[in-house]
């Protein structure tokens, strides 16, 4: 027959109640946490700095998805006579008020209206070059 002390709760850690770092009975002192006010406004300018910096990641984000947004529609609008390569450098130009993309570099050109270098992408976006 198994002895009723073998069911008793096992005591895990043994150290003096003094030495605890925490309240062991209702009885035991309580325990004042330090000046955490104090430790808020330390690390206060860490977490606006945090976040400040996540902040401008996003503004920098969105103001570059609607430039590439802008390039793509001002390309997609244009007037292109051929099917595009995915890779190659194209120019797109503006002559008498209609944008059209062409192979002709800007040096080969005997027309003005050079509005920029694009690349088609395998996602089909058009991504600028210059």
């Amino acid at each position: 027959m198994a002895d009723p002390s073998d069911f008793l709760p096992i005591e895990l850690d043994h150290k003096p109640t003094h030495s605890l770092p925490y309240a062991r009975t209702l009885g035991s002192a309580k325990i004042e946490p330090a000046n955490i006010e104090e430790w808020k406004n330390t690390v206060a300018p860490e977490f606006k700095h945090y976040f400040t910096e996540k902040y401008e990641l996003l503004v920098k984000a969105q103001q570059d998805l609607i430039e590439e947004y802008y390039y793509n529609k001002m390309v997609y609008e244009s007037r292109i006579g051929f099917e595009p390569t995915i890779g190659q450098e194209y120019y797109l130009y503006e002559r008498h008020g209609e944008a059209f993309l062409s192979l002709v570099s800007p040096k080969h050109a005997w027309w003005d209206g050079y509005l920029g270098t694009f690349t088609l992408t395998p996602q089909f976006a058009w991504k600028k070059v210059d």
